[in-house]
């Protein structure tokens, strides 16, 4: 699978480690001095994004994501009063993407330990929501 990171702190570092153990591959890593650049395009080489940035830049980094049709997950504390937001705008996917239905996760109750990562990372997630 093919994965974005959107932060390179501890949390992108740690994910990247585990990530390419398990044989899958980073597309890219978007940190604060390359966010400019970021392009739908660009996004949509994952297979789908891992964000753990910051509270003033989650939000549009997981809009980005969705809008690009790239499944997304969220760690990034401190921006859940806009989750709301993202969530209203993922019922209308199928309308404003050729492709499947995506979808987001947000949860701020990660930890950098590696023991605590799933092994399903082997397989390609499901865009199904159903």
């Amino acid at each position: 699978m093919k994965i974005g990171l959107f932060g390179y702190g501890k949390m992108g570092r740690a994910i990247e480690t585990i990530a390419l153990e398990r044989g899958h591959e980073i597309a890219w890593r978007i940190t604060r001095e390359n966010r400019a650049a970021v392009a739908p395009e660009w996004l949509q080489t994952a297979d789908m994004a891992i964000e753990f940035s910051r509270p003033e830049a989650a939000f549009g980094n997981v809009m980005a994501c969705l809008e690009a049709g790239v499944p997304v997950v969220s760690g990034t504390t401190g921006w859940l009063e806009q989750l709301a937001d993202a969530e209203a705008w993922c019922p209308n996917t199928r309308a404003r993407c050729s492709g499947p239905p995506i979808s987001a996760w947000a949860s701020t109750c990660f930890s950098p330990s590696t023991d605590s990562w799933p092994n399903s990372w082997t397989t390609t997630p499901s865009t199904d929501p159903t």
